[in-house]
């Protein structure tokens, strides 16, 4: 660990050192008016309209597995070239939000898409017409085996699919109406700006995720400030933000109705490949312990000499003195990290630094948080930040180029094998943190670095965890609600101030405020249900973490095997690979009772 005078590097240094941290995106195109775009769209409709030519009507007919093979093969050539543009025109798009041009473009690409998945519809329906005899005798042989997991998650969604003609309607549709929502809600809330008053007195314009950043001040006035003009913000325009929401889950509802799915998550636990039992234990064990979450607040209040916090300080530093780390004292820590758990995690990362394949710098208009985008296996990922230096961001930097990682170790794997499901997403991101965590405990040398690190690993463990817990039950409950009735903002909020209570008991004071807080969570907008992914990837990894300190190097072969799978067999049999099993209730307690042990490591500390 450095020095502290080394680490305390002011915001103005730290914006300076991600100054220049900016992707280099021409191993995709050369830029948004490079003409390779057309050509490459021009070219996969046209594959599209010969594999429609060739194989449309004609599927069931086809006997040799090899033949069978060689469709597939086909069929993920056009994937590819779906991928290429459209991750182009999102990545493009997320520098900023704002402009015209990179709007129109990602616009264009996604009316190619839904035209190129129109021309391609049929092959996934007609898949599931083949007699079950034929598919066990496919999925048997060997010139199929590279597809057959796949065929066989195709065919899950048979009892839900529609006509062809109906399909076709409902892509339309989702073009047209409901990514045109999302969109405008990422639009509309990324041109959301703060006027912040600074300790100093003076007056500063912030966007979403500076303002956010404020909440890891150390003054408890600077973060209720920022809670309050951030959800303030939301507040204020909860009536269209609502009925972006209510747009979104009632279009859901019709879909999953036409479609006879019995309940509102069921199409995303299918596509996770997951039953939903799994999905009901890990809910209802995650709620039963949210006595953690409240045992440690208590403990929070007592160290910041407090008899009980508010819901804005529960991120407030136990430090005097916050430390700040300029992008080069991140990219130390986590690459020697990364370098102490595998050298294959440290060669992958270092690639990511060396190539321009990050963007880091915060810009006006810059898309908030932090995300890792893969498209094909051929091509590296690429990573976003907005980097302002707290500890968490390097946290953040370490769980991005977990994914990274994850994608390039599966990038073995053709495109229908090479993205895990979403809950399986989060692990090597989630592992990285956990390595970059204890990696750091090592080294910290004093008793109050030690507790800054716990308190705010533990932090993030609750976020994503039982916050992630929460936004699922919120969800859970919105969707059943909105079919009996269309929810107003006062319902949306009724809603989500019970789950606060439900997470935090009597450890902190909730205030009215953050019964808004429904509406910043993008992930309930974009996709549906994917946030019980982070709650199952973590108690994944704090499961798999206490197989790696136990067993040491003998752990990395399964691990990085199953890293390196994609999703080229069923999420238990990759499993297997690290000796775990996801129905069993008490492995879902193993990752709390982990959970448990850290909060009586800092009580020690405290000692």
């Amino acid at each position: 660990m450095k020095k502290e005078n080394s680490v305390n590097s002011s915001d103005k240094a730290i914006e300076q050192s991600v100054k220049n941290i900016v992707w280099d995106l021409s191993d995709l195109y050369r830029g948004a008016d490079d003409k390779k775009i057309k050509a490459d769209i021009a070219k996969g409709i046209k594959l599209a309209d010969e594999f429609k030519a060739r194989y449309s009507g004609k599927i069931t007919k086809i006997t040799k597995p090899a033949d069978f093979a060689k469709m597939f093969a086909e069929y993920e050539t056009c994937l590819e070239l779906i991928n290429r543009f459209m991750q182009f025109a999102f990545l493009n798009l997320s520098l900023d939000t704002s402009s015209a041009s990179a709007k129109s473009l990602l616009s264009s690409c996604e009316e190619k898409c839904a035209d190129m998945e129109n021309k391609l519809l049929f092959f996934r329906l007609e898949l599931c017409e083949i007699e079950d005899a034929k598919v066990k005798k496919l999925t048997a042989a060997k010139e199929f085996a590279n597809y057959a997991h796949q065929l066989e998650v195709i065919r899950a969604f048979k009892p839900y699919q529609l006509s062809e003609k109906e399909e076709q309607v409902i892509n339309i549709k989702n073009l047209n109406a409901k990514n045109y929502v999302v969109q405008l809600y990422d639009e509309f809330t990324a041109s959301f700006r703060f006027k912040v008053k600074m300790p100093d007195g003076k007056i500063v314009e912030m966007n979403g995720s500076q303002l956010r950043n404020l909440r890891y001040h150390e003054s408890s006035a600077m973060r209720k400030q920022s809670a309050e003009l951030y959800f303030g913000k939301y507040s204020e325009n909860l009536l269209m933000i609502t009925g972006l929401y209510n747009m979104i889950v009632r279009d859901h509802a019709q879909e999953n109705k036409l479609r006879g799915y019995k309940r509102a998550d069921e199409p995303r636990n299918i596509s996770n490949e997951l039953d939903n039992r799994v999905i009901d234990a890990l809910v209802e064990v995650t709620t039963k312990n949210s006595s953690l979450v409240q045992r440690y607040y208590k403990i929070k209040a007592k160290m910041l000499k407090v008899k009980k916090l508010s819901l804005c300080d529960i991120y407030a530093p136990v430090a005097a003195k916050t430390k700040k780390f300029d992008w080069n004292e991140a990219k130390a820590i986590v690459l020697d990290s990364f370098k102490n758990f595998d050298p294959s995690f440290y060669k992958i990362a270092s690639d990511f630094f060396n190539n321009k394949w990050i963007d880091a710098g915060i810009g006006p208009n810059k898309k908030s948080g932090a995300y890792c985008s893969s498209s094909v296996p051929g091509l590296h990922p690429y990573v976003l930040m907005n980097f302002t230096g707290n500890l968490r961001e390097v946290m953040t930097l370490a769980h991005e180029l977990g994914h990274a990682i994850h994608a390039v170790l599966s990038s073995k794997n053709t495109i229908l094998n090479y993205h895990a499901i979403l809950p399986l997403c989060e692990t090597a991101s989630i592992f990285a943190e956990s390595v970059v965590t204890d990696d750091l405990l090592k080294k910290l040398k004093t008793r109050e670095e030690k507790m800054t690190l716990l308190t705010s690993k533990l932090e993030d463990y609750f976020a994503t965890s039982f916050r992630q817990n929460m936004f699922t039950r919120f969800e859970r409950e919105a969707h059943a609600q909105s079919a009996e009735k269309l929810l107003g903002p006062a319902d949306l909020n009724a809603l989500y101030a019970k789950e606060l209570k439900l997470m935090f008991g009597e450890s902190v004071n909730i205030t009215e405020d953050y019964h808004a807080e429904w509406s910043v969570i993008p992930h309930i907008f974009h996709t549906p249900f994917y946030c019980y992914s982070y709650n199952f990837a973590l108690l994944l990894v704090l499961a798999l973490y206490q197989s790696y300190c136990e067993k040491g190097p003998k752990f990395k072969d399964g691990f990085l095997k199953l890293l390196s799978s994609g999703s080229f067999v069923s999420p238990e049999a990759m499993l297997k690979y690290v000796d775990i099993d996801i129905s069993d209730k008490k492995f879902w307690q193993k990752g709390f009772d982990y959970i448990s042990s850290k909060i009586d490591e800092l009580e020690s500390l405290l000692k």
